[in-house]
């Protein structure tokens, strides 16, 4: 039979026992202060992929000459915008689409400015129109809201779910081939420019 004191020894030992496995079998990565998602990397499903962002992304598809397709007819061909002669003219794919896994909706826009876009000083756009919209329902709504001058293109505020597309098609004249995004959208840090 054991007496008190003989247990007690007994309980702290197998305290400090287990104290050190636990310390010894805890990973380091759950004693950073790294986010949970960071150090969850083995599960199935992992936390990272259920992050909420905003995100809008645009890609330069093409920027062509038009009369680089006329090479072969140099002197013969002239580009005539109205009467106008334009002698740099360049069509211009441009796409912008809802990168993230958050709708931005048309409150998003900060003091509801239209998500703008410019093509230079001394760009002027010709002509512009929805090329292509996923889903296709959107053409309509954002062709009623598209406007130009010069050389910027205003379009918005409108609603962009996740994975929603708008391609533009441009006829600019003086394009320079920059184009700078202006826009302020609630939680969306910036506009990404697409690189593939």
């Amino acid at each position: 039979m054991l007496d008190i004191q003989t247990i007690i020894i007994l309980a702290l030992i197998a305290f400090i026992f287990g104290l050190i496995v636990g310390i010894i079998l805890i990973r380091p990565s759950t004693l950073t202060s790294r986010p949970f998602h960071e150090s969850a990397k083995g599960l199935s499903h992992p936390v990272r992929e259920h992050i909420i962002r905003k995100e809008i992304s645009w890609q330069l598809i093409s920027n062509t000459l038009v009369t680089q397709t006329l090479d072969n007819n140099k002197g013969k061909v002239q580009v005539l915008f109205g009467d106008e002669p334009i002698d740099d003219a360049r069509l211009v794919i441009l796409k912008i689409w809802n990168t993230g896994n958050m709708p931005i909706s048309p409150e998003d826009y900060e003091n509801n400015n239209p998500f703008e876009l410019n093509f230079g000083e001394n760009a002027v756009i010709l002509d512009a129109e929805i090329l292509d919209a996923v889903p296709s329902s959107l053409k309509e709504s954002i062709t009623a809201i598209l406007n130009w001058s010069a050389g910027r293109l205003l379009l918005g505020p409108i609603l962009l779910n996740s994975l929603d597309s708008i391609t533009l098609k441009l006829l600019l004249a003086h394009f320079e081939g920059k184009v700078a995004v202006n826009t302020q959208i609630a939680r969306v840090k910036q506009i990404s420019l697409y690189t593939s």
